[in-house]
């Protein structure tokens, strides 16, 4: 797929090897990330091991400016690179990735983004989106199927001169990428003085805010239609929607400029499905499915609300994981009946994600509203997407947030 879209990397579900964390050390105004690999397999080589600490320096936020964490604090990223010995076992504390010289081959990390396979033919730009994931940055784009079935890589919105986002971008550079790498940088224990170290009156001045509102994030999921053909008739009648709610509770603090918010959080999942399909030779009976389940979930979430570096006024939204992490419970049950079965019914017991990740995902720069400079409130799409459904009738997909906001100051 080299070429083929915005980016050649992926993360892949794959058993995790052992953690090789990156360490993170803050000093003063400055914070340095150093991420530890060693590299093995077929491909892997002396040179190729410098051209992947290469491609991971030079993207460094600290060389390439845009991002510093928390608007303040200038950011650097190093990198070891190790080949393993042949005969030799795995390196304790360092990130395994296998090379391959295949041709177009798609680099990956694997799912708990602990190890992977990376192409000895890729760009030092893949190896530095590579490492975002082993740092704990996701993807920030969707692999997309136009009509013609080609797939191409769709950025998220907010994310389009983002490393993880865009092939041309940089770490941390966009509101949406700031947001998440302020996070991932204090998670792991960074730190940064903002009245020391910004040196600027927009930010270190502006005064406490508390703030009361709400988030929402919807998506839907509709497929309708009927076709036949020589093997019979088919028809569905499809519909899934989730809705998630966050309100505002109360302000704790964080460190300035940015504030830290309380909220608690509702979600409700419905879903139905009605799919039919009629065989010539079954006359008379239909195989047919069909199933109905729904949830509601509550609990509590944090987000960090955090001025941008261009307007004091403008704000970034990014959230705190919290745990145990905050699901629906799904309840139904699915009746199916198929040619010369009799039929049958299983309940349902499972659960949803809150889609607090994907709320985020869709929030742009959130702007104050003209002539209320302490109110926040709209509306932004995060999917659309159409999709030939049965008999050309179009499958739909719809996401977008929403937002309504109000500072205190």
């Amino acid at each position: 797929m080299r070429g083929a879209g915005i980016l050649v990397a992926a993360v892949l579900l794959a058993p995790a090897a052992a953690r090789g964390e990156a360490s993170v050390r803050s000093a003063g105004c400055h914070t340095t990330v150093t991420a530890k690999i060693e590299i093995s397999g077929a491909g892997a080589s002396k040179t190729v091991a410098r051209r992947i600490r290469a491609g991971i320096q030079g993207c460094s936020p600290g060389k390439v400016g845009g991002y510093s964490l928390l608007g303040c604090c200038k950011v650097f990223t190093k990198a070891t690179v190790r080949v393993r010995r042949r005969g030799r076992g795995p390196r304790p504390g360092y990130n395994q990735i296998d090379i391959t010289n295949e041709a177009d081959f798609r680099s990956y990390v694997d799912g708990g983004q602990d190890s992977g396979k990376w192409s000895s033919a890729e760009d030092g730009e893949v190896y530095a989106h590579e490492t975002g994931h082993l740092l704990g940055l996701d993807d920030q784009y969707d692999d997309v199927t136009d009509a013609n079935g080609n797939t191409f890589s769709k950025t998220r919105p907010g994310h389009e001169m983002d490393k993880m986002g865009a092939k041309g971008g940089k770490l941390g550079v966009g509101a949406a990428a700031r947001g998440d790498l302020d996070r991932l940088l204090l998670d792991k224990g960074a730190r940064c003085n903002p009245v020391r170290c910004c040196r600027r009156t927009t930010t270190t001045t502006m005064p406490p805010a508390t703030w009361t509102g709400t988030f929402k994030y919807v998506y839907t999921d509709d497929e309708m239609g009927s076709a036949s053909d020589a093997a019979g008739s088919y028809t569905k009648n499809n519909h899934m929607r989730t809705e998630d709610m966050w309100t505002i509770n109360g302000t704790t603090a964080a460190m300035p400029p940015s504030v830290t918010v309380d909220t608690t959080w509702m979600g409700t999942f419905t879903s139905m499905t009605q799919e039919t399909t009629q065989r010539p030779f079954c006359i008379g009976q239909e195989t047919a499915r069909s199933s109905s389940s729904s949830g509601t979930g509550t609990g509590q979430q944090q987000f960090m609300i955090s001025p941008t570096d261009q307007d004091p006024n403008q704000y970034t939204i990014a959230y705190i994981p919290s745990t145990p992490l905050n699901r629906i419970h799904l309840t139904g049950s699915t009746h199916v009946e198929l040619c010369g079965v009799p039929p049958s019914d299983t309940a349902i017991d499972g659960y949803w994600d809150d889609g607090v990740s994907q709320l985020v995902n869709s929030l742009p720069v959130l702007a104050p509203d003209p002539g209320d400079p302490d109110h926040y409130a709209g509306r932004a799409p995060f999917t659309h997407i159409e999709m030939p459904g049965i008999g050309g009738a179009p499958h739909v997909t719809d996401s977008y947030a929403e937002w309504d906001l109000r500072r205190h100051r």
